[in-house]
């Protein structure tokens, strides 16, 4: 789980840390980003970020919370507290680059699936156990 300092820095400094950050991630290409992210996050906040696109993305194309919190073991809270956010317009740059095409979700989404599964098929699939025949 990502831990955050209780020691809070002043407005101006996080204001100027914050941009430096985003400047950085923005001059990154396809390239060199995963790289970047890779030595930069940790394994659980690089989860914890893929699940939290997943459910926007699930959330946009029409999945109940129960899908969403069953197909990727968060808990309803998370994904209801996402959910208001979305409803909010909070997502709305998120939402037009999907439309976009920019981002493949459905390929997004099978990784992630195969990753949550340890690359066994779904539970409720044909294939499930085709792996011990």
């Amino acid at each position: 789980m990502a831990r955050v300092s209780k020691q809070n820095l002043d407005k101006a400094m996080t204001k100027n840390i914050t941009s430096q950050f985003t400047k950085l991630v923005g001059q990154l290409n396809e390239r060199n980003s995963g790289q970047f992210i890779d030595h930069f996050f940790g394994f659980e906040e690089r989860v914890m970020f893929a699940k939290r696109l997943a459910i926007i993305i699930m959330i946009h194309e029409g999945a109940s919370s129960y899908e969403i919190a069953n197909g990727l073991a968060v808990s309803p809270t998370t994904v209801g507290r996402l959910l208001e956010r979305y409803d909010r317009g909070e997502f709305r740059f998120i939402t037009r680059q999907l439309e976009s095409k920019k981002i493949d979700c459905r390929g997004f989404l099978e990784a992630l699936d195969t990753i949550l599964t340890l690359g066994l098929p779904r539970y409720n699939s044909k294939d499930r156990w085709r792996i011990l025949r």
